[in-house]
């Protein structure tokens, strides 16, 4: 098992490379973020351990950021920091441990259920994936970035809960599924909210492959039907959400939130063709659609790419195994729910759409 890790993070360095300047990089958001961990150090300093008001944020006036958004990834910046680290190598390195955690976390989910060699090449892949590296270098939407280390975490240790055998060999797993889940809805509030759903569908999918998979052994007379694998209870992480959550929605109606939006929701859902390839490689831009770059626009290799592995993936079916193929179906089907979803007419103006509900946008409810 050691060697394929070795063997990832080596294949992993080069997505390292735009950290190797001795200044930080240029993105759009990133500095917020180290300024964000400066102040959660402060609060550290000042022995305030949950950190909720940022006193020097807003020219000194202050702001209660954390009331209303994950504070995790400032904390494990503030944290190299007093290793002895300046802030900009401390927010570096976490940058590079979220990237090398991000491609183990993918690995030990995909070894589940394909071959080793497969599981390190799907590890590599969504290590490289482009979104997860515009969300670092591009975008600098660090809290993002580092939430999708917990997408593939998450889908291992649930996964993991819901195999078959006594609850002693189990429970170290339902508490990684537990604490993957508190980890994400600490990392980034809008992947928890999404991926929460998601999350549920999965334990759906879980419950009804075990059922699936004790009527088969039962009927080949391979095995006695032995106690369930994975119960709703075992499945699902219960209890309340967070406090930090259970405020921003109840405190929402004492926050201005009108005019400091520069983008609208529906600009985020455009049509078929306005993401179609108009050249080779797909150029990053602005999200308003009036923009000379619009930057949903699809590359052509881009999309060559990608209907490559939709090809490849449907020849190699029958040749996965039947958990393979489980997973595969299932990821299919979220993409197809998703790609269904962000259409304009389900999130469109000038009507009550999906957009005007959303519990953290103006006017949502």
């Amino acid at each position: 098992m050691a060697f394929p890790l070795l063997l990832l993070a080596a294949l992993s360095t080069f997505a390292l490379i735009p950290l190797a300047s001795p200044h930080f990089f240029a993105s759009s958001d990133g500095l917020y973020h180290v300024f964000r961990a400066i102040e959660v150090d402060r609060c550290l300093q000042d022995g305030v351990l949950i950190c909720r008001w940022m006193p020097d944020q807003f020219l000194g006036f202050g702001t209660p950021l954390l009331n209303l958004y994950s504070p995790l990834t400032y904390y494990l910046i503030a944290a190299f920091h007093l290793l002895g680290l300046g802030w900009v190598a401390a927010t570096k390195l976490s940058i590079a441990a979220g990237l090398l955690l991000s491609g183990i976390a993918a690995f030990g989910y995909a070894a589940d259920f394909l071959s080793r060699r497969a599981a390190l090449l799907a590890a590599v892949v969504y290590v490289y994936v482009p979104y997860h590296l515009v969300n670092a270098y591009y975008r600098g939407d660090l809290p993002e970035f580092f939430a999708m280390a917990w997408f593939p975490a998450i889908l291992w240790a649930f996964g993991r809960t819901a195999h078959p055998g006594p609850l002693r060999t189990r429970l170290p797993y339902a508490v990684a599924a537990a604490l993957s889940y508190a980890g994400l809805v600490l990392t980034h509030n809008l992947s928890a909210f999404i991926y929460t759903a998601v999350l549920a569908l999965y334990c759906a999918f879980l419950l009804l492959r075990g059922r699936v998979e004790r009527h088969h052994r039962t009927l080949l007379g391979l095995a006695r039907p032995g106690p369930r694998c994975c119960s709703a209870r075992r499945c699902w992480p219960t209890g309340c959400p967070p406090t930090s959550r259970c405020r921003a929605l109840l405190e929402k109606h004492l926050i201005q939130l009108d005019g400091l939006l520069y983008v609208s929701h529906a600009d985020h859902f455009p049509w078929l063709r306005q993401i179609l390839p108009n050249r080779p490689f797909h150029t990053y831009g602005f999200i308003f659609r009036e923009a000379t770059e619009y930057g949903y626009r699809m590359g052509f290799v881009q999309v060559a790419l990608g209907g490559l592995g939709a090809a490849v993936a449907l020849l190699c079916y029958r040749r996965l195994s039947v958990r393979a193929r489980g997973e595969a179906l299932f990821a299919a089907s979220i993409w197809a729910a998703a790609f269904w979803f962000t259409r304009p007419p389900r999130c469109g103006p000038g009507t009550r759409s999906c957009c005007s509900r959303m519990p953290n946008s103006p006017g949502g409810s």
